[in-house]
């Protein structure tokens, strides 16, 4: 790096015009590893975002190399959570919630039983049971949640 970009970075001037920066930009993007920014101003920084580059495909390959190195991405299924520890590859530790692994297992014991989604949602509630959100369950979530281990025995 030469004096020049030093004094253009640290007067916050856009790297490439010498304008007022507005944007930090990853010149390799972050979710391929990159490390380094360099300032820019909104006009330069639409130029470097062509179509090859979407947002979606960045945030796509991110969560792709999350899932690859054992990380989860989005809300855990019912009956998980996060903890405040932090593994050896520095993503939070996951754990069962005991009280959600009684309610997934009376589901299934239901379902199995033969009763419809609604009528497992009928018994959850009439028990007391409420889902994540404190709210009553429906037949939908039931069944959701249901779909979602059978695929996972499915897949085991």
């Amino acid at each position: 790096m030469d004096d020049k970009t030093v004094i253009i970075i640290d007067l916050g001037l856009c790297f490439e015009c010498g304008a007022v920066s507005e944007h930090m930009h990853h010149v390799v993007p972050d979710v391929r590893g990159g490390t380094r920014t360099v300032p820019l101003c909104g006009s330069c920084h639409s130029l470097v975002h062509d179509s090859s580059m979407t947002s979606s495909q960045l945030v796509k390959e991110g969560l792709s190399r999350h899932r690859e190195s054992g990380g989860h991405a989005g809300q855990l299924p019912y009956g998980m959570t996060y903890t405040e520890q932090i593994d050896e590859r520095g993503h939070r530790v996951v754990a069962a919630v005991p009280m959600e692994l009684i309610v997934l297992d009376r589901m299934r014991t239901l379902r199995i039983g033969g009763a419809t989604y609604k009528d497992i949602a009928g018994h959850l509630n009439a028990h007391g049971h409420r889902n994540r959100r404190g709210q009553a369950w429906t037949g939908s979530n039931v069944g959701r949640i249901l779909r979602r281990l059978a695929q996972q025995d499915e897949q085991d």
